[in-house]
């Protein structure tokens, strides 16, 4: 009897120790053994995490196809089988170099002179400058929206790659 009231008293000892060691530590050992660890996981742990996912976020709403916007410039009139101009309605034009210009331009950047536009009513010829018809009254300002692009399309597969049939 007196064995097992020894053991128990031993049990009792180390259980005593171990309950110690948790309610009053050392600190010591704590902050030179615990603390790094603890700085890794409880401070660079979320942020690497939350790093990850904004850029996983960023990847998933990623556009998956590149516009590119053409370079708009003069263009020559095109012309029909006599060889005469087809001058498109509300286009700036340059009677002198031949050449169609974007909506919103108002000077050649050929020979500098002022563009002339057909009217898209009574086709009469007017200044660009001018934002209504003198024959007709119509009212237009050229090149109003300033949102539109023009887009250049591919002319074959991206660099790299090759269609697949």
């Amino acid at each position: 009897m007196n064995g097992i009231f020894t053991s128990l008293q031993e049990l009792l000892d180390r259980l005593l120790e171990v309950t110690s060691f948790i309610i009053l530590p050392d600190w010591n050992d704590v902050i030179q053994h615990m603390l790094p660890a603890a700085v890794v996981l409880f401070l660079v742990g979320p942020v690497l995490t939350l790093l990850v996912l904004y850029w996983l976020y960023q990847w998933l709403h990623m556009p998956r196809f590149r516009v590119r916007p053409a370079e708009v410039g003069p263009v020559p009139v095109p012309r029909d089988e006599t060889g005469q101009p087809l001058i498109p309605a509300s286009v700036p034009y340059c009677s002198f170099d031949g050449l169609l210009f974007p909506a919103k331009e108002t000077r050649c950047s050929e020979c500098r002179h002022e563009l002339s536009v057909r009217c898209p009513v009574d086709d009469t010829l007017r200044s660009a400058t001018e934002q209504t018809c003198a024959a007709c009254g119509t009212r237009y300002v050229l090149g109003a929206s300033d949102t539109a692009i023009a887009v250049q399309r591919r002319s074959g597969p991206p660099a790299g790659g090759e269609a697949v049939a």
